[in-house]
């Protein structure tokens, strides 16, 4: 046991969800009250309170939501080419307001994440350990991406081959399925 608490973070459509299911499936448990599909809470101070010793919360865009990590935490950001990002959040806002987001909103949506990534990434640098994890090169080499997991958290006793199994098959271009998104 251990009283570390993990946050994996990035911005929205970033893959948290696919690093969530990895550390699940390599033996970290979710913080309790987490969607047990996707790791989330509603709401980032709903994740930050569930925070328990030995799990994991996503809590998304930390700093613009006020809930950054302290002593007794570790970090994980997910990062992603911001091109497919903001292609992933423009097709995201289209199928839940029933209405086309132009290319002038995309574009808005990723100069802000360019904008936005480099302080949100110092914010959890200063105040805990922090691994940066690339969206496509887990995509590309989801082993690679587990053995780092599992070297940073290594009180975790992580399950490498497990976590690199929950990765499926697909492109970093690909935009996700929003089946489960649309269902609630």
């Amino acid at each position: 046991m251990t009283d570390r608490r993990v946050m994996v973070s990035g911005f929205g459509r970033c893959g948290s969800t696919m690093l969530m299911h990895m550390l699940r499936a390599g033996g970290l448990p979710f913080a309790d009250g987490a969607d047990p599909h996707s790791g989330e809470h509603p709401g980032a101070a709903g994740a930050h309170a569930a925070a328990a010793p030995g799990r994991v919360v996503k809590i998304l865009d930390p700093l613009g939501s006020g809930h950054l990590p302290g002593p007794g935490w570790q970090a994980i950001w997910l990062d992603r080419d911001p091109r497919w990002q903001a292609e992933s959040m423009r097709k995201f806002l289209s199928a839940l307001s029933r209405s086309r987001v132009s290319v002038r909103e995309t574009r808005a949506l990723r100069t802000s994440l360019e904008r936005d990534r480099d302080p949100a990434v110092a914010a959890l640098r200063a105040t805990c350990p922090l691994l940066v994890v690339s969206y496509d090169d887990t995509l590309r080499d989801p082993p690679l991406t587990a053995r780092s997991l599992a070297s940073f958290l290594p009180w975790a006793g992580l399950d490498v081959a497990a976590m690199a199994g929950a990765v499926h098959d697909r492109s970093p271009r690909t935009l996700p399925d929003l089946a489960f998104e649309m269902s609630a």
